[in-house]
């Protein structure tokens, strides 16, 4: 095939393409993409406040002859943190329920982008 040949036959498949098909194929991949996104850094979110909980550790611990925790006792304080912590926890899985659901709003309100809607 000589080039002219070849781009004559490029130039009529662009002419044969459907444009808007392929315009409706781009932008579905970016929003799957983005809500995608979305979702993934609101996992980041939830590791983050997991592991913020395992950093708050009992004031005082009691333990048996044996060497096993018997009791754990936390401050005012850090029992009011692991509350809030827990909270957020919460809410970050429900949002990200909701967005496994296809209701990506409560995912956008905590910092991830994309649609808000179906």
């Amino acid at each position: 095939m000589q080039v002219g040949e070849f781009l004559e036959s490029v130039s009529a498949e662009i002419k044969a393409s459907d444009v808007p098909a392929r315009v409706k194929v781009i932008l579905v991949e970016r929003e799957v993409s983005a809500r995608a996104d979305a979702v993934l850094a609101v996992l980041g979110k939830l590791d983050e406040v997991r592991k913020a909980a395992r950093k708050i550790k009992p004031d005082q611990v009691s333990y048996d002859a044996q060497g096993k925790i018997v009791s754990e006792s936390y401050s005012k304080a850090k029992a009011d943190e692991l509350k809030k912590n827990g909270e957020e926890a919460a809410k970050v899985e429900a949002a990200i329920a909701k967005a496994f659901e296809g209701d990506f709003g409560k995912v956008k309100e905590l910092g991830g982008k994309g649609n808000d809607n179906g």
